[in-house]
């Protein structure tokens, strides 16, 4: 029997948002996380806009794999690792693969915000037990949201789930509000302060 020790008090929680309060996984066709499905469609429709069937032909597995071995856990970083992976940046120049970066990333955060929209839903549970967390310890006023998402996606979760009490504002830290990105831990600072 495992035994966990339930503290007497807490000063504060913090949670993330992709995989902690939203069900990043549901499925999907293939079983693809919503964020995989939106990357997939970004890099297919800007593969197809540049003609480069390297970008049209990339596998979920492919996504994951550049996402998890970038140096930075965001997108940006994330495709570029992948351009690297395919050979394009030896191909193409550095300008150019750039531009291709640039829309590929606005490409997946406008497919992302609709799939969320549509599809976007919380971990079973989540917003519940945060909030008899928040009652049982007092914490109203002393719960974040440290991520490294963008801000857009924070909110649409926030607001679909009607969660502001629980992450206002001022105690969502994301993408835009710091310097380095996970896994750097200065987002997770930044709620703790």
């Amino acid at each position: 029997m495992i035994h966990h020790e339930i503290p007497d008090e807490l000063s504060g929680a913090i949670f993330d948002l992709d995989d902690t309060l939203l069900d990043n996984k549901q499925g999907g066709p293939a079983g693809h996380s919503l964020h995989e499905r939106s990357q997939l469609q970004a890099l297919r429709l800007v593969g197809e806009k540049y003609d480069i069937p390297e970008l049209t032909h990339v596998s979920a597995e492919e996504s994951l794999d550049a996402f998890l071995t970038a140096p930075d856990h965001t997108h940006e970083s994330a495709i570029w690792n992948l351009f690297i992976q395919l050979g394009l940046t030896s191909s193409k120049a550095i300008d150019f693969a750039n531009t291709i970066l640039a829309e590929a990333v606005e490409a997946k955060e406008l497919l992302h915000e609709k799939i969320l929209f549509d599809e976007g839903d919380e971990i079973p549970g989540a917003i519940d037990f945060a909030r008899r967390l928040a009652d049982h310890y007092d914490l109203w006023g002393r719960t974040s949201m440290a991520s490294t998402a963008v801000r857009k996606n924070a909110n649409i979760f926030i607001e679909k789930k009607e969660a502001h009490d629980l992450f206002p504002h001022q105690r969502v830290f994301t993408n835009e509000t710091v310097r380095f990105k996970k896994p750097h831990p200065e987002v997770y600072d930044r709620a703790f302060a």
